[in-house]
């Protein structure tokens, strides 16, 4: 006998929406925070960096077309203009440039993507302030994974390359390499409940560099960064606060 098929369900997610960021010393002391401001649909509109006494650093405005980011506006700590970042997206909606002007209009630098018939992006391509090439990244994938990632500079030679191994479809390690092939570095992710937990940058040797540890919350939300310099001895600590989106969505079993 057939099962009765349940009735769809409702049930409210909380979408967690980062709204404070602030990075401690190791003693617990602030060394600074940064602000997020948002409209009621949670679209961010505005970042804005303070040091501890809480003066202005910095602030980063985010003003979007069609519910895509069209540009991100950076002005200085008295408000005054820094750079301006602009967006264009191609028929699929996928990003296909970006523009970067200084304060009086001035072209500093371009980015330019391409992507195959699935969408996966092929090559990243960097220009200089006179929209001459000046290095590119080419991708390949395997069974629609991204398996490497080749360097070159603004002639087209190879100047370095690095491969991704997972585990499933989580990145465990990305291995960087020279023209020739010589390992330069390696970095590593550990795993938990579907969250990257641990990220650790070797060097060739295998000896330990970096190491950036993260902690989670209910909702999925990041709650705190800790990032060390192992070889500088240093150490910080962000700590993350969030205001939450409810949302409605239906469930079929």
């Amino acid at each position: 006998m057939q099962a009765e098929k349940k009735a769809p369900r409702i049930v409210i997610v909380r979408i967690p929406l980062e709204v404070k960021a602030s990075v401690l010393f190791p003693d617990g002391s602030l060394d600074g925070y940064t602000q997020s401001e948002r409209d009621t649909q949670g679209l961010l509109l505005s970042q804005t960096r303070y040091t501890a006494s809480g003066t202005t650093i910095e602030k980063i405005e985010y003003v979007y077309n069609l519910g895509k980011l069209a540009s991100k506006i950076t002005k200085d700590g008295e408000g005054k203009l820094v750079s301006l970042r602009s967006y264009e997206y191609g028929s699929t909606g996928l990003l296909i440039a970006e523009t970067v002007d200084d304060a009086n209009g001035k072209r500093l630098s371009s980015f330019e993507y391409t992507y195959g018939a699935n969408g996966k992006r092929l090559t990243w391509i960097v220009k200089d302030a006179k929209a001459t090439p000046i290095a590119e990244t080419v991708y390949t994938y395997r069974n629609g994974i991204l398996e490497k990632a080749e360097l070159r500079d603004g002639i087209g030679r190879k100047t370095g390359f690095s491969s991704y191994d997972y585990e499933g479809d989580r990145l465990v390690k990305q291995s960087f390499f020279d023209a020739g092939g010589t390992l330069l570095r390696v970095e590593t992710n550990t795993w938990s409940n579907g969250k990257v937990t641990i990220e650790e940058r070797k060097s060739a040797g295998g000896a330990i560099q970096q190491r950036s540890t993260y902690e989670y919350g209910t909702d999925g939300q990041l709650l705190k960064k800790m990032w060390e310099d192992v070889a500088g001895k240093s150490k910080l600590t962000t700590t993350y606060e969030y205001s939450f989106k409810e949302e409605r969505k239906t469930i079929s079993d």
